[in-house]
């Protein structure tokens, strides 16, 4: 093959890759076009929201921050709460304690079946039984 051939082939390798490299420029733009265009809406959202920062808060009965209270106040919501969190506490161990008891009854019940030791004799089955019942 002589010179002018390879000339030839190394002049249309570099106008493909030219055009190949102006095709990319034009379809990154034409999506980041798209792009925009189809986040427009939420931009527009995001922008009245943030708007809406700056008005103050019309909305139902508001309590003012713990420091700006009276202490005897926090005193009550704070004693109301902790209330509440032992009766959930204690719910939830004497939902633990039905299950466990359930659970030994079950165990015991299938190893006498086949005759082996039981279960559950420890000192923290007999309370959790206890509990139970």
């Amino acid at each position: 093959m002589s010179v002018g051939a390879w000339v030839g082939v190394w002049v249309g390798l570099v106008v493909f890759l030219l055009l190949m490299l102006v095709a990319g420029i034009a379809f990154a733009i034409w999506r980041g076009y798209k792009g925009y265009t189809g986040l427009k809406p939420l931009f527009s959202t995001i922008s009245e929201k943030v708007k809406g920062f700056s008005e103050p808060y019309v909305g139902g009965e508001e309590k003012p921050v713990s420091l700006a209270r009276r202490v005897s106040d926090v005193a009550q919501d704070y004693q109301a709460a902790h209330t509440d969190l032992l009766n959930h506490k204690a719910r939830v161990r004497a939902v633990h304690a039905t299950r466990f008891s359930r659970w030994a009854a079950f165990n015991t019940a299938r190893e006498q079946e086949r005759g082996v030791a039981q279960p559950g004799n420890d000192a923290r089955s007999r309370r959790v039984r206890d509990e139970a019942q």
